[in-house]
């Protein structure tokens, strides 16, 4: 049962109301997303919680800061955010080969490609690869890291530099092209049906992936079950107190079926046998898998708060939320920053 409580008519759909910052491309990409998607009613419900299983939620609000279709709903028990309805198999599949990178803004000409990989290599990739050694015990020439929607290859350039062993999957065949044009092992296809024959990673990065997966529990079981035993799993998405803090409605995106919390995560985490190395709001999170499928002890397999009062008052601009939106943003990015110094920017 679903019952609505949008945060504000800024959050009713309107098919004919959509930002003017919208680019020509990003305009065309909405249009063959309406036209292909919605029109069709390409969707799926979500009956349960994907987190504690309930029924009852709460709906926030019908659309994503691009203008598109996107219902996103608060569990009326455990409190977690994610979205009401998602893309049906084939349409995911669709979206993610023929939409989604016109409508984020990318531009597909090889210049423009270029330097936008450049830019992730030093800006993001080299500060992940330190942040994990950080944690991480692992072996160059020995280790294997993969990546799951690994885009370009970007963020695997520093451990391939290093002497790792590295592949990456992704759907998009044009971004694949362009990765594998720059010397990385990349594959494409469905990361959940990928086969390892040789070897287990030892590392597997989800870096702004999981919250575009239509099930996160088949998610982490399935990388439970291809990690190595001693390996670890690192993950980078949104973090709903981080972004929707500011404005809830541009945080919220249509390629986005979940809006993490530490909590929300940690407790699926946790229900899928993996246990919590290092995490924060932001949220990057470095964990490692857990022999045994019972949960470990001290943590509860759902949490118990609720997103909304705080998306509530942020659409309200209340001063206190902002207050320690941007407390959480300075502490946990220093933090980041001073695990990170090891990165070697200037690899290029």
């Amino acid at each position: 049962m679903t019952k609505e409580a949008l945060l504000g008519e800024g959050y009713k759909f309107d098919a004919g109301t959509f930002p003017a910052a919208l680019n020509a491309n990003q305009k065309e990409a909405r249009r063959v997303f309406l036209d292909e998607i919605h029109a069709k009613g390409r969707y799926a419900t979500v009956d349960n919680c994907p987190f504690c299983g309930a029924s009852d939620f709460i709906k926030i609000s019908e659309r994503d800061a691009k203008g598109l279709p996107c219902e996103i709903v608060v569990c009326s028990a455990c409190g977690a955010c994610f979205k009401g309805k998602i893309l049906d198999h084939d349409a995911n599949r669709y979206h993610y080969e023929r939409i989604s990178y016109s409508l984020r803004g990318k531009d597909r000409s090889r210049d423009a490609s270029e330097g936008l990989f450049k830019m992730r290599v030093k800006t993001f990739a080299y500060p992940r690869y330190s942040f994990i050694r950080h944690f991480a015990g692992l072996k160059p020439e020995r280790d294997l890291v993969a990546e799951f929607g690994s885009g370009d290859g970007a963020n695997l350039v520093p451990w391939n530099r290093e002497g790792f062993d590295s592949v990456g999957i992704e759907f998009d065949p044009e971004t694949v092209k362009f990765g594998r044009d720059k010397g990385l092992d990349l594959v494409q296809g469905d990361f959940m049906t990928y086969e390892f024959r040789d070897r287990k990673p030892k590392l597997v990065i989800l870096s702004h992936l999981l919250e575009h997966v239509s099930d996160v529990n088949a998610v982490l079981r399935r990388i439970h079950s291809v990690l190595d035993p001693q390996g670890y799993l690192f993950i980078e998405v949104p973090g709903i107190k981080g972004q929707g803090l500011g404005k809830p409605l541009l945080s919220f995106d249509v390629e986005h079926n979940y809006y993490f919390d530490l909590d929300t995560l940690k407790g699926a985490l946790n229900r899928n046998s993996f246990e919590m190395v290092y995490g924060d709001e932001f949220i990057r999170i470095l964990c490692k898998p857990r022999n045994s499928s019972v949960p470990a002890a001290g943590v509860k397999t759902a949490h118990h708060h609720s997103l909304l009062p705080l998306l509530q008052k942020a659409e309200k601009g209340s001063i206190g939320i902002k207050l320690v939106n941007r407390f959480n943003s300075l502490y946990f990015g220093i933090y980041y920053n001073l695990l990170s110094l090891g990165a070697k920017h200037d690899r290029m």
